[in-house]
């Protein structure tokens, strides 16, 4: 499974160069600005309050104790090079193509970056459909999708999404990925 995902979120990488390249733009839009040292530091802070609130959530709700179960028996017991791995390819993967590529494609299209921002979060969200059991999880997306297009505005880097996202992913994946205590 593990194998297969890295290959999907290659192509996702490559397909967010691709776009970008089409647009002429830099095939992965790095930028080293004075925002970027700051941005870093508001991306670790925003991991670590996204970690706190699932942990919170999966405690005290039943929804979010749900979504933990449907990940848990879809992902089974994962390794850490698996948890590491995952949380790697899809951060860096997802963060390039919908703040690297698609935010800026859609700024050009709708006129401005603000529009850019809201399209790219809605497509994030879109691609963390997963029916009617999941809404809260195309939600906290959604919610998450916006934090990381508004850190990309900040910095003009996808290096913060990436950061925010991968200790996300790996914070998250290392809890479900565990095996069930008996």
């Amino acid at each position: 499974m593990v194998r297969i995902a890295g290959y999907f979120y290659l192509g996702v990488a490559a397909l967010a160069c691709l776009l970008n390249a089409a647009r002429g733009a830099p095939l992965v839009p790095l930028g080293l600005g004075p925002r970027l040292v700051a941005g870093l530091g508001i991306a670790l802070a925003a991991a670590a309050l996204t970690i706190a609130f699932s942990r919170l959530a999966e405690r005290r709700w039943a929804w979010a104790q749900r979504l933990t179960e449907f990940f848990r028996h879809k992902l089974g017991p994962l390794r850490g090079r698996e948890v590491a791995a995952l949380a790697l390819a899809s951060g860096v993967a997802e963060e390039l193509l919908f703040r690297g590529a698609l935010q800026p494609a859609f700024a050009d299209m709708l006129g401005g970056p603000v529009p850019g921002l809201i399209a790219a979060t809605l497509a994030f969200g879109v691609l963390h459909v997963g029916g009617r059991a999941l809404w809260p999880w195309t939600a906290f997306a959604l919610v998450l999708g916006a934090v990381l297009g508004w850190l990309y505005l900040y910095t003009d880097s996808v290096l913060p999404p990436i950061v925010l996202h991968v200790t996300v992913n790996a914070a998250n994946l290392r809890r479900i990925g565990r095996p069930l205590e008996r």
